[in-house]
């Protein structure tokens, strides 16, 4: 096994002389040149992403609401704070009638309870009769009713159709000689 090693130390010695740039020969490396703060690499600051910008959750609605506040029907405008609280306020009128355009104005404000598009509703308001009898003195100018509503809605977060079903019962309501008229809603509009 020494005379392997033996040989192969030669045949190295060997090749290494014979060879165009001998290993003996080569002249000595220049020492590294001197770094300075100047040729360090510049490091930039790692910002994250912007995040994309949100969309603004759908704040105003405008629907058609066959019964419920207006008795026979409205139309409503309804501003949604935060998805959470709902502001309306709508209008009826039937043109021709013995009073010369009852304008019926529900004015309601209501709690919307849920996380997702489905939203059971809890609210109170009045409506108020905005209008004067053909002939009449005005007595039932500005007349009221309360009225409640207990519901289900469907309101998207962004732009979009919503619908409502609600028992909107109307309390006290002079206006039509009743103490408690158990009534319901249906509504559909858009959410913008």
């Amino acid at each position: 096994m020494r005379s392997w090693t033996a040989l192969l130390w030669l045949a190295l010695v060997v090749t290494a002389l014979w060879s165009p740039r001998s290993l003996l020969a080569q002249e000595p490396l220049d020492p590294p040149a001197a770094v300075t703060p100047a040729d360090w690499p510049v490091a930039r600051p790692v910002l994250p992403r912007p995040a994309p910008a949100p969309r603004s959750r759908a704040a105003n609605a405008v629907f058609a609401e066959l019964f419920g506040g207006g008795l026979l029907g409205s139309l409503n405008y309804e501003r949604n704070i935060e998805q959470v609280i709902a502001l309306r306020v709508g209008f009826f009128c039937i043109p021709g009638t013995e009073i010369s355009c009852p304008g019926l104005v529900p004015i309601t404000a209501s709690w919307l309870i849920g996380k997702t598009p489905s939203k059971f509703e809890l609210g109170a308001g009045v409506i108020v009769l905005a209008s004067r009898a053909a002939g009449d003195a005005g007595d039932r100018l500005g007349t009221f009713a309360r009225t409640a509503i207990i519901g289900w809605r469907w309101l998207p977060k962004h732009n979009g159709w919503m619908w409502r079903v609600a028992w909107t019962p109307i309390v006290n309501a002079a206006a039509i000689s009743e103490d408690l008229v158990p009534w319901f809603g249906l509504a559909g509009g858009y959410v913008f």
